[in-house]
């Protein structure tokens, strides 16, 4: 009875040792990047939990506390992008992860709001000018008879009228039809990420990386384009939601090696480039840290969605 009861804790300690050794795999590709001392793009993004990154433009040659960006969310392999979301520095100092994303899902659906509003100005304006510009043409039609030789192109000519009285009506319709439509918000989805990585000589050591996303855009077309114009066709000439593809390059200058402090917060990350050219670099894509020690490493081939590829993802004209 007693070897039973011991074989049987032994084989217990075995399972729960098999259990704990099962969830540390789980968790050996994920990283919380506001904590690890090595951060990576791809790792982090693995994680359960949110982990927040900022991409934006650089207009200085390293990441300014003046620079704007946009928000993204990246959870379980997925990123959610709030692309219109322009955010600075002071507007996420002190906020937690949570309270960023808060304010960038804001952000993100009163630019959409604004955006249908300025829409509706700009038909405004558009109606303006070509009711000015007709004007313009009939204030031309008496020195246009009193012409000896007449052209079809000269100012108050019947088809330069025509014309204009045209271009009134085709915004009088386009506006007829954005008035008649009810604009929806949409919030940005959450789309797989991929990346691929180019490795040395020795296909141990990552030298350069490219890494992919989606945004979803919502946007407007011009009131000049009437191809799409019907009256069941309306919401896809006025809002349309394009998922632009997004790719960014960065090989080891990229690397951000130590923190950079702005605002009295520490960040750490990559210069990317969009043309795979690391001769220079055009945008930052950073994240917080809580640990001195922070740096930005590239990812490994082993990381979930990362492949290796042969062809050269940099074209650097150092």
């Amino acid at each position: 009875m007693e070897k039973r009861v011991r074989k049987h804790r032994l084989a217990l300690m075995v399972m729960l040792g098999l259990a704990a050794i099962g969830l540390a795999g789980c968790g050996a590709n994920a990283e919380n990047a506001a904590k690890t001392s090595k951060v990576a793009f791809m790792k982090t993004a693995q994680n359960k939990q949110p982990q927040v990154w900022l991409q934006g433009s650089l207009s200085r040659d390293t990441v300014h506390k003046d620079d704007t960006f946009s928000v993204l969310v990246v959870q379980n392999g997925k990123e959610t992008a709030y692309s219109k979301a322009q955010l600075t520095f002071k507007d996420i100092k002190g906020k937690s992860d949570a309270q960023v994303i808060k304010l960038a899902k804001t952000k993100q659906k009163s630019a959409f709001n604004k955006m249908v509003k300025d829409q509706k100005t700009y038909l405004k304006e558009a109606l303006a000018a070509a009711q000015s510009s007709l004007k313009n043409q009939q204030s031309s039609v008496s020195d246009y008879k009193q012409e000896p030789i007449k052209n079809t192109d000269d100012d108050g000519s019947p088809a330069n009228l025509k014309a204009a009285q045209a271009k009134i009506d085709q915004v009088k319709h386009n506006m007829a039809l954005f008035n008649a439509t009810k604009f929806t918000y949409a919030a940005p989805k959450a789309h797989k990420l991929s990346a691929y990585v180019n490795t040395d000589d020795n296909d141990k050591k990552v030298t350069a990386e490219n890494i992919n996303w989606q945004e979803d855009n919502p946007a407007f077309k011009t009131p000049d384009d009437t191809s799409a114009i019907t009256n069941t066709n309306v919401s896809k000439l006025y809002q349309y939601k394009s998922e632009n593809a997004m790719s960014y390059t960065f090989d080891e200058n990229g690397l951000i090696s130590e923190s950079v402090s702005l605002l009295n917060e520490k960040y750490v990350g990559y210069y990317v480039t969009e043309n795979g050219d690391t001769s220079s670099y055009d945008w930052f894509l950073i994240t917080r840290t809580k640990n001195a020690k922070a740096s930005a490493q590239f990812d490994t081939a082993k990381t979930p969605s990362i492949k290796k590829t042969s062809a050269s993802l940099v074209s650097s004209d150092d």
